[in-house]
This record gives C-alpha cells, sequence and structure tokens, in this order.
C-alpha cells in the first residue's frame, strides 16, 4: 500500500524524534500520542524501524510481504502545519499513484478529519479505504484502515472507526483537526415532544464576536405563516413546524444561532451538510444549489437507526459570521407540501454582501461573504436558465471541435452538460464544457473567479492555494484562450482553459491529486487541447418568447425508463451503483419544463397538472428550465451552473426521444 510505505519513510525522515509516550493523558491534557486499542479477534504486527501498527481483521489474507486488509497506526509525529495541510498530506500518500474510482467522500468525526476513497492502487488492485487524521497541540497522527474485498470492508471499517474515534480522548477532541469546538448535540437538542434526530448544530463557536459595525451579528429568519414556533433557549435555536406536520418528529424548520467562523462560504457548508447527515447513508446523490445568499444541498438519507430523511441545509457566511437553516421531514409528502415555504423563509432574508433574490425569480449564484477567502462566483454566472439565449434565424453559434485524448474513457458524470474524460491509468480528470451565451467581460470574470461556478460540482475546488498563473494562447477560431495553472486547498493540480468566441465562452478543465498524476496525465491530456479549433453550427432557438405553437401543442406528462445512479447500502453511502428506474419530463403550455425520477413531478400525475414550476427553478434549477420546438427540433435547456442542453427530433407527439430514452405520453 502505497501511503504505508511512503509516511512511514517520512517519519523515519523527520528532524524530530517521534514520542514514545503512549496513551491520552488522564488529566484531560493532550497526550504525546494516540492509542489505538487492538479489536477483539483481531491481529498485530508493528515494523520496528518505522513504528507503524498493522491490525488485521481475521478475514484477512496475509502473506510474508503484505495484506488484503488492515488498520495502519502511524506513529504521531510534531507537525506545524494546520489540521487541514496535515491531512491532505495524508490523503496524498494514500493516493498516490493511485486512479481513483470515485470522488472522496470527507467528513469529521469528534476531533479526527475523514475521507473515504475507492481507488485502483499502483498494482492494478482495487481497495477502499478511510483515512483518519488528527492535529492537536504540537502533534500529528494519521490511520487508514483498506481492504481489498467490498465484504471485508463493510464489515470490519466500522470497528477499526470505533477504535479510531475511541483513542480521541480529552485534550485532543476538543482541539483536533485546527477547528473551534462543536457544541455537544444535548446543547442544541429539538423540544422535549420530538423524538426525531433534530438538526445538528453548525460548526463553529459560539462565544460572540465582534461582527464589525455594518454588519450584523445574526440574521433574522422568521418562520413561514402558520407554523407553530418553539425555541429552545438553551441553545437559542427556533424550531418550526408546519401546520400539516403531527409533530416536530416529522418536519421542522431549524434556525440556529449564528456562530463566529473564520473559514469560508464553503467551508462552513460543507462542515455543516457533514454534521447534519452525521452517520446516515445518502439514497440518492445530494443536490446543491443556492437560494439567495444562502448555500444550500438537499439530500435524502437513512438515519443510523433506520427510517429515511429530507432535508435542506441552507448556510450564509458574511463578515466573521456564519449561520445554518435546516429543514428536515420524515415523509415524503410533507416535504413536497412544505419545502417551498421554508425555502421562501429563506429566501426573504438578505445576507450582507449577497445580492437580493428578485421576489419569485430562481435564486442566483451566491458569492461568499466578505472575509472569504474563496474566490467570488462570477457575476455572470447563473443558476437559472436563460431564456434568451439563442436565436430564431439562421444565427450560429460557436461550437468546440477537438479529438479525444489517447489514454483516456470517456465518463458519464458531465451527461449532456459537459463531456467528461477519466486516465486509463492515472487519477486524472477533464473535463469540456461547451460554449454557452456570457455577458460583461469574461475574460476579467475567469481571471477574479476561474469561472468556478461554471464546473461540475464534482469537480469545483473548495479554495485556492495561491494566486493561478495565468498565460494567453493562440487556438484556431476562439478570438482568446487564456489558461489558468493553480493549486486548490487540497494542494490538487489544476489546469483550466477559457476559449472565448464573441459573446459566447467555453471551458475545458483538468485536475489531478498530484504533480506525479499531473505531469503523466496531461502528456495525453495536451493532444485534446492541440486538437481544439472553434467551429460554428446553427444556434438553438430563442426560448424567451415562448416554446412557439408546436410546443404548446407537445405540452404534457411524459414517461420513461432512466438509468439512476444509487447508493450500495450494503457497502455504505459513498458505494454508488446503477439501476433502471421511472424517469419523467412535464412539459408546460407557457414553455417551462422539469424533469425528476421516480414519480411525476408533484408525487401524481394530478399534483403534476398544479405543479409549482417556479418553486422548482428555485429549490431543484439543474432539473427545470425551458423548451421551444421549431419545425420538428425540440430544444431544452436546463438551469443550473452547467445549463444542461438537450436536442431531439420530434416525430410524434406521444413519443419523445431523449437522451437516447424513450418517453410515452401519460397526458
Amino acid at each position: 500500500m502505497p501511503f504505508v510505505a511512503a509516511l512511514a519513510v517520512a517519519a523515519e525522515a523527520s528532524d524530530t524524534p517521534t514520542a514514545t509516550a503512549a496513551g491520552n493523558d488522564a488529566s484531560g491534557q493532550a497526550p504525546s500520542e494516540l492509542v489505538v486499542t487492538l479489536p477483539a479477534g483481531w491481529t498485530q504486527k508493528i515494523d520496528p524501524a518505522s513504528k507503524v501498527i498493522f491490525m488485521r481483521p481475521p478475514e484477512a489474507q496475509v502473506t510474508s510481504h503484505s495484506s488484503d486488509a488492515e488498520l495502519v497506526v502511524m506513529p504521531a509525529q510534531d507537525f506545524a502545519g494546520t489540521a487541514e495541510e496535515w491531512h491532505a498530506a495524508a490523503l496524498r500518500f494514500a493516493e498516490r499513484d493511485a486512479r481513483l474510482l470515485e470522488p472522496d467522500r470527507n467528513t469529521t468525526e469528534g476531533g479526527l478529519l475523514v475521507s473515504t476513497t475507492h481507488l485502483v492502487d499502483a498494482a492494478g488492485t482495487e481497495q477502499r479505504q478511510v483515512v483518519y487524521s488528527a492535529r492537536w497541540a504540537t502533534r500529528a497522527q494519521a490511520f487508514v484502515f483498506f481492504a481489498t474485498s467490498p465484504a471485508v470492508f463493510a464489515k470490519n471499517a466500522p470497528i477499526a472507526d470505533r477504535a479510531i474515534t475511541q483513542a480521541v480522548g480529552p485534550g485532543v477532541a476538543d482541539t483536533a483537526a485546527g477547528q473551534t469546538p462543536v457544541a455537544d448535540g444535548n446543547d442544541l437538542a429539538a423540544p422535549p415532544a420530538t423524538s426525531m434526530d433534530s438538526p445538528p448544530p453548525p460548526p463553529g463557536t459560539f462565544e460572540p464576536s465582534a461582527p464589525g459595525a455594518d454588519l450584523p451579528a445574526e440574521l433574522t429568519i422568521e418562520a413561514p405563516p402558520g407554523w407553530a414556533v418553539q425555541r429552545d433557549p438553551k441553545s437559542g435555536a427556533t424550531y418550526a413546524k408546519p401546520p400539516d406536520a403531527p409533530s416536530t418528529d416529522k418536519a421542522v424548520l431549524g434556525i440556529f444561532p449564528a456562530v463566529a467562523f473564520d473559514g469560508t462560504a464553503e467551508q462552513f457548508h460543507s462542515q455543516t451538510l457533514a454534521a447534519a447527515l452525521g452517520q446516515g447513508r445518502l439514497l440518492e446523490p445530494a443536490h446543491h444549489g443556492v437560494a439567495g445568499g444562502f448555500l444550500a444541498t438537499e439530500a435524502h438519507y437513512q438515519m443510523p437507526k433506520g427510517g429515511t430523511v429530507r432535508a435542506v441545509v441552507y448556510t450564509a457566511r458574511w463578515g466573521s459570521r456564519a449561520q445554518a437553516v435546516v429543514f428536515v421531514t420524515a415523509r415524503d409528502d410533507l416535504f413536497r407540501n412544505d419545502a417551498l415555504a421554508a425555502n421562501a423563509a429563506v429566501l426573504a432574508v438578505q445576507v450582507p454582501g449577497a445580492a437580493p433574490a428578485a421576489p419569485g425569480a430562481p435564486a442566483a449564484s451566491a458569492t461568499a461573504g466578505p472575509g472569504a477567502t474563496a474566490p467570488p462566483a462570477p457575476a455572470l454566472a447563473s443558476t437559472g436558465p436563460n431564456p434568451g439565449a439563442g436565436a430564431d434565424s439562421g444565427d450560429t453559434m460557436p461550437v468546440l471541435e477537438y479529438a479525444d485524448p489517447p489514454n483516456f474513457f470517456r465518463g458519464g458524470t458531465g451527461g449532456n452538460a459537459y463531456a467528461e474524460y477519466q486516465g486509463s491509468d492515472i487519477n486524472f480528470t477533464l473535463c469540456v464544457y461547451p460554449f454557452r451565451e456570457s455577458q460583461g467581460d469574461i475574460r476579467a470574470a475567469f481571471q477574479q473567479s476561474l469561472l468556478r461556478d461554471w464546473i461540475g460540482v464534482m469537480y469545483q475546488e473548495e479554495g485556492v492555494a495561491g494566486p493561478p498563473r495565468f498565460t494567453n494562447f493562440t487556438t484556431p477560431g476562439a478570438d482568446a484562450a487564456i489558461g489558468a495553472n493553480f493549486l486548490d486547498a487540497r494542494q490538487q493540480e489544476h489546469f483550466r482553459l477559457l476559449l472565448v468566441s464573441g459573446h459566447w465562452a467555453a471551458l475545458v478543465d483538468m485536475i489531478a491529486p498530484t504533480a506525479f498524476a499531473y505531469q503523466k496525465g496531461f502528456a495525453s491530456a495536451v493532444q485534446l487541447l492541440n486538437s481544439i479549433h472553434v467551429g460554428r453550427k446553427a444556434a438553438p432557438p430563442s426560448l424567451a418568447n415562448g416554446p412557439g405553437p408546436q410546443g404548446a401543442a407537445l405540452a404534457g406528462l411524459f414517461q420513461g425508463m432512466k438509468q439512476k445512479t444509487v447508493s450500495n447500502l450494503m457497502l455504505g453511502a459513498g458505494y454508488l451503483s446503477s439501476q433502471t428506474a421511472l424517469h419523467f419530463y412535464l412539459l408546460a403550455a407557457d414553455g417551462r419544463v422539469y424533469r425528476c425520477y421516480d414519480f411525476p413531478p408533484g408525487g401524481s400525475e394530478a399534483a403534476a397538472r398544479q405543479f409549482d414550476f417556479a418553486g422548482a427553478e428555485r429549490m431543484d434549477p439543474g432539473n427545470a428550465g425551458r423548451f421551444a420546438v421549431r419545425g420538428n427540433q425540440l430544444y431544452i435547456r436546463m438551469g443550473g451552473p452547467n445549463q444542461d442542453e438537450i436536442t431531439a427530433t420530434v416525430t410524434d407527439p406521444n413519443t419523445l426521444q431523449l437522451d437516447g430514452v424513450a418517453y410515452q405520453r401519460k397526458f
């Protein structure tokens, strides 16, 4: 396993001796080293040179040189950097020379930073691993559990997790990970009458801080009209129950007090979301977006004690303050009935530094609040569809033409929104984002924000480690081509290329976890770059003037069967697979469109006839959009950062062929 060897060498080469003291100080003071107790039935081996401990479950297949399942306990070291820097280093070692099969899942557990990974290592062996790191006082330590068998991983990962988390004692849990202590769950318990697990507290400290002369210390968020409100005097949290919910254990809007927070808006949202999910298992990928000045994520997950929950986590960051709001329901009908009212309550709040949302309009892209270190979102990026794009005449638009890169395979994450390529022999991702219309100075916006909001959610950087290096290139057919090399907050290598043609812009984005992976992958990726030229194609019709006569006649509900990505609950929320599920498109006579899985929009065919398209644009912009029909051509443009575009030929008004799926009219 690359991580073990590399980190062991690093430990031996360190100028500072590793600690020999063991155990958590009974006085509660920070220990010099965390000691992991060997789980019952497991065996262990200690490398005398590096002091690395290898703990093996009974199912492990052990040879003289390796094992296919181990908990690796590294010795503690002196470390002057931050918790995030230590964790990033540990993760880089764990993933060195490996190819990720899915994005890392990052979270926190007490005083630990935790990343779950699924990869193929340098020897070609598929494995799942969990990387833990702790940083306290002047010390830091890392742990890894891995297994090549999914069944062995599923059985023993929770055992390893308990062993590691139990090693984090007083003096470490309070200061590890470089984070301010999070109030425990009892401090933000829901009113006594509830039995649902309460929305967890947002990360941060609850001590008051000076918010600045012109900035509020807290946002005032009013519960929707008619909702029953209770306030917890101990925590200061407010809980609002919708009128159709029998109790707050079925549906509740939790409004938490503001906290002092020094990180970025994205960091606060990520930590709050991780706390909200806790040990829950996602049942489908989370949907990320914005609501006014709040970052928002909708999640559907299973609770540790059983039962499923739908939740929307909202967070805002301004000045030195941050605040969280969570809407949670235990029933799908309550979510459908009340989520829009909860969302409207959030949209009514003006976050300092964020542009006010237009009444009834789709939420605009949010920027990080003052004091955040992440680059602001581009002013011209929109999360809603641009109905004015295109033309009804013979106008044309630019199109990127290029050759597929060698040693890459085509991935499926981007759908129609962008083309995704994955390195076949190295962890390297390349995405091509097609031309879209822009307004304002797109080149200045790129140099200010790197157009982060144009990038697919799975590949957006959480921040940059230093100023990007910009370079001008020449690309046939393009008015301008500007490249940016930069490191993100995890020290991953990025290259992003902006291509401009008139008022249209496209992006090519590359990401690799290490400099080695970047250099190896770029040798093939550069062949795609060298092949790029800008051509022309007929522009889609304008969507500003409605769907047209043929489009209005096409209005109705269409049903098909489509592949859906779901979590494998036997292996954990991060292990995804595909299954065939019902999929729907609802087209309105005024040109609006919405798509969803499993049930008709609104939950039934009757509800679909009265569907709230405006609410869907606010809550789920990536699946809400506009359409038009010109001749026999159907054009659909969704909202969200990527503005997915779909084109199809209509030969029968009762049948649609979209993305290779046949849809039949239901009404």
